[in-house]
């Protein structure tokens, strides 16, 4: 562990004009993952979903984030919360997938607890000593970003504030984004091969030939803004791809980028 964080730092300390990948023992070592996950995954922040996924009070949905299991639930008062998704009782899970509910009753002793976390019901609990406002489902750091739900599971989680990221956003208007198709997919690679991936056009033209290459080849791809927090590029559009969406019919909207895999009805 401490040769690989040795040789990181070797590597940083590099002229731009010499990078060097990063040995092969960073994406496999079980001990540099655990590293990883307690001082750079776990203090970050993280996407769990839309907004519009859960627009009715008591809609929720489930999810699993370094290994801590989350319950994403529109409360009564219309904020959107993030639960710890297990019973404080015996540890079992209070709720599976996406629903509605009132509030959120443990299967195993039926435990009852309002949609904000805190416990209605302990049955057969009413003991001395037991405070039922002692006991409640905790709650992580929520961020709502343009739609976006984001969590931080550090109770001194860091400020989630990218004004040049607004910018390099804005004309794509993320916060009239509606959500229209799920699908899950299991990536069985280290976390650091998916970010990559997503940092560079480079690949664009050899891995997506028949889909990508024609719309945003790897020669026209460029590198943008980078701060701390996130990367970006820009896959360019070749001059002879015809102009569609607000670009075409709004000189305020020209630099509006067109989203084809959605209904007309839903571009306006």
């Amino acid at each position: 562990m401490q040769d690989l964080s040795m040789k990181l730092q070797e590597i940083a300390k590099l002229p731009s004009d010499r990078p060097m990948s990063m040995p092969g023992a960073f994406y496999t070592s079980q001990n540099r993952f655990e590293h990883e996950v307690s001082t750079v995954l776990k203090s970050g922040w993280h996407c769990l979903g839309r907004q519009d996924e859960i627009p009715n009070s008591g809609d929720f949905f489930t999810a699993n984030l370094l290994n801590e299991p989350l319950l994403v639930v529109r409360q009564s008062d219309g904020d959107i919360g993030v639960l710890a998704n297990v019973c404080r009782h015996r540890g079992m899970p209070l709720a599976e997938g996406r629903g509605n509910v009132q509030r959120f009753v443990c299967s195993y002793h039926a435990w009852a607890y309002d949609l904000d976390g805190s416990l209605l019901r302990a049955a057969r609990m009413k003991n001395a000593g037991f405070d039922p406002k002692n006991c409640y489902l905790h709650n992580h750091n929520v961020q709502l970003w343009n739609g976006f739900i984001y969590v931080n599971l550090r109770l001194d989680a860091p400020q989630f504030n990218f004004p040049k990221l607004n910018t390099l956003l804005a004309n794509y208007e993320p916060e009239s984004f509606r959500l229209v198709h799920v699908a899950d997919e299991v990536w069985n690679t280290n976390w650091k091969c998916l970010v990559e991936n997503f940092m560079e056009g480079y690949h664009l033209s050899v891995v997506h030939p028949e889909t990508l290459h024609g719309y945003t080849p790897t020669g026209l791809a460029r590198k943008l803004l980078s701060e701390n927090g996130y990367t970006s590029y820009a896959a360019n559009y070749p001059k002879n791809i015809p102009t569609r969406g607000y670009g075409a019919t709004a000189s305020q909207k020209t630099n509006v980028c067109d989203l084809p895999f959605l209904p007309f009805s839903q571009r306006r």
